[in-house]
């Protein structure tokens, strides 16, 4: 999920919101097994550099801070 909201023709500001699961299983070859898994809520706040622009899309550059809930 994203939001973009330009701040000009060539600088615009990008919000997102990812939802990611991750995890392992683990054998300790007759010592025992373990399993963990963690869910992250990740927020970039991204700015996005638009270099060229068309009715269908264009390129840009995107980068910026972002963090990460467990």
């Amino acid at each position: 999920l994203f939001v973009t909201t330009d701040t000009s023709r060539a600088v615009s500001l990008q919000l997102e919101a990812l939802y990611s699961r991750k995890g392992a299983s683990l054998e300790l070859g007759g010592f025992g097994e373990g399993t963990f898994r963690l869910s992250y809520l990740e927020v970039p706040v991204l700015a996005r550099l638009n270099l060229s622009r068309t009715s269908t899309g264009g390129f840009y550059l995107v980068a910026g801070p972002s963090v990460a809930l467990k």
